[in-house]
């Protein structure tokens, strides 16, 4: 199932730069430069882009993951980080998934990489993953949903998350989970600065 959604993933990459980054509410970072948590950062409304992919879905149901807000807190004393997600609507529609995902990358010179993936339609079925050389950590939580405020959240054990700040890019898409076919729609945000999540 990764390897599709790492297809997802890059197919969002090849936007202008402009919609990658996204514009992002300014945070105030603590004396090293390094933001800690909790941390809240919101993105424009409407700043979803049309996707590749072919399909019959309704302009409302591509803007369904306009990207609002994304917000992380260390929780159970430090031992997992929450990530919730605001989008704009969840869905109860069966004809595609509502996607979110999460990369986290070093500054450079480090060679490690971390993911979250979840697919909204289905909360049982979330991976992250935390990979440095020869090693690779795999943990599986749950994601919870609150329809009527259009968040998602999921509680990631440390184990697969980096020791270290990261860059923190996060993806919205339409499409189908699982599937390597180009996403119907796109919205992208980059926290700004390295982010610390222990």
């Amino acid at each position: 199932m990764l390897a599709p959604v790492r297809l997802l993933l890059a197919a969002a990459l090849a936007l202008p730069l402009a919609a990658i980054a996204g514009p992002a509410a300014p945070a105030a970072a603590g004396g090293t430069g390094t933001l800690g948590l909790p941390l809240t950062v919101t993105d424009a409304h409407n700043d979803w882009e049309v996707g590749e992919g072919a399909g019959s879905l309704t302009r409302a149901q591509k803007a369904s993951i306009d990207l609002f807000r994304v917000r992380l807190t260390g929780v159970d004393s430090g031992a997992k980080v929450r990530f919730v997600f605001v989008l704009k609507k969840l869905t109860r529609s069966g004809d595609f998934d509502q996607i979110v995902q999460v990369r986290l990358r070093p500054r450079k010179g480090s060679a490690w990489s971390a993911a979250v993936d979840l697919s909204v339609q289905d909360p049982t079925d979330v991976a992250a993953t935390y990979e440095e050389g020869s090693t690779l950590r795999y943990c599986s939580p749950r994601a919870h949903r609150d329809r009527s405020a259009g968040l998602v959240r999921v509680d990631v054990p440390v184990r697969c998350l980096p020791t270290a700040p990261a860059r923190v890019r996060v993806l919205t898409a339409t499409g189908h989970w699982g599937s390597d076919a180009f996403p119907y729609s796109t919205d992208t945000m980059k926290v700004p600065g390295l982010v610390s999540l222990r």
